[in-house]
Order: C-alpha cells, then structure tokens, then sequence
C-alpha cells in the first residue's frame, strides 16, 4: 500500500495536469497513472472482487489509483459496478476480441447506471488486450512449416483496436496492449526470425492513436 500511495503522489501532477487538458478537450484521454491488482484468487468471485476492488480503492485513498480487475466471466459485473461507482478500472486478462467487447459492454452499462451521478468523461477504463501470448497458445497448434504462425495475436489485436474505434466514437477511452514477457514465446520460426524482427514484431504493428505498449525488459543489454 505504502509503495502505491507513493507512486500515486509522485505522479498527482501528472493526473492533475492531465485531466485539465482532457476537461478542456485538447486530449482525448487522461492519465490515472497507478493499479493495484484485486487478488487473483477472486477470479472467479464477483462479490469477492468487488469488495476487494472497494476495500483498496479506499486504503490507497488517492484519486489516482486504479483498481485492476480480471477481464472473466465473474468479472465483468465487478466492472460495471465499479464503473457505477465513478472509480476508474484496470481491466486485464483479455485474451479475446470478443472478451474485449464485453468489457466495453460492461462499462458503458455501468456508466448508464451511473449517470445521474457521474458523467460519461469522469470514469475512463484501460483495457489490457494481451497480445503475444495467444501465439504462443496459436503456434502450438500449427505445424512448424505453417505461413502463419506468429500473425494471430497481431491480427487479433489490430480487431479488437477497431472495434475500440467504432465503439468510442469521441475516443474518451484509454486501450492497452500488453506484450508478455516470455523470452520462450515463438514469435516467428527460426528460419524466419532475426533479432530486429523479433523484438519488434509486437511493437511496429501496434503503434495507434491512445494506444500503450508494455515492453518488459527480457534482455537489458538489447534494450533501445
């Protein structure tokens, strides 16, 4: 807790400055800067999700703190909850286009549910869309010889940025893609990787408008 209070109070200007510039409609996202994870034990747990994701959000106490919550089934009620409740969500673990659209589903419901109290542009979700995990999933079910292996989580994730396009028509939403860091993962077959392609391949293709990429440091020393 002490370490996240931290974080939230270094980056408070940030936040501050941040919402002005979106309030005045020269951004189209702003910055809530630092999650905190609900335990990953409650999964499977709406009730239990929500009281924790209620709990934290009260023992941070900072207006920058956003809860993370896993994008299951279970989870998706905790989303429009929270989102009712005018906190911000971090939602994780989508690993679908379809997952994807539920998560919108559930937020704009809970900002419906909401409405009388918060208005649309007061709560912003970051949705985290992992990406080089479904090749690692996707690439073991192919032959090695197969043209595609190491296309289908960009693919994915290149639908799933469309459909945040068509469902957020005035962009007051912050999305997410997430490279894993898995030095193991088979990005492409050996016969067709080379460094450069390698450490870009989840990078280049991703690059869009309020877009983040996390890119974990696997190797420090081929770090750019």
């Amino acid at each position: 807790m002490s370490d996240v209070r931290g974080a939230c109070d270094l980056l408070a200007e940030v936040h501050e400055s941040s919402k002005r510039e979106f309030a005045s409609e020269r951004a189209a996202t702003w910055t809530v800067s630092c999650p905190l994870e609900v335990s990953p034990r409650l999964a499977h747990d709406t009730e239990g999700t929500i009281a924790a994701a209620k709990r934290l959000f009260g023992e941070v106490d900072r207006p920058n703190v956003m809860i993370k919550i896993p994008a299951t089934k279970e989870g998706l009620p905790a989303i429009r909850r929270r989102s009712w409740r005018g906190h911000q969500c971090h939602v994780t673990l989508i690993f679908s286009v379809e997952r994807y659209n539920d998560v919108i589903t559930a937020w704009r419901d809970g900002i419906t549910d909401a409405y009388s109290a918060v208005t649309k542009s007061e709560v912003l979700p970051v949705s985290l869309v992992f990406v080089s995990r479904v090749d690692v999933a996707v690439d073991a079910l192919l032959p090695e010889v197969t043209p595609g292996r190491g296309t289908t989580a960009n693919a994915q994730a290149a639908a799933a940025y469309e459909l945040y396009r068509v469902a957020f028509e005035r962009r007051r939403s912050l999305n997410c893609w997430s490279r894993a860091p898995s030095a193991a993962s088979p990005w492409l077959p050996p016969r067709q990787r080379t460094r450069a392609t390698a450490d870009l391949l989840y990078v280049d293709e991703l690059v869009a408008d309020e877009t983040v990429n996390t890119m974990p440091e696997q190797d420090p020393g081929r770090c750019a």
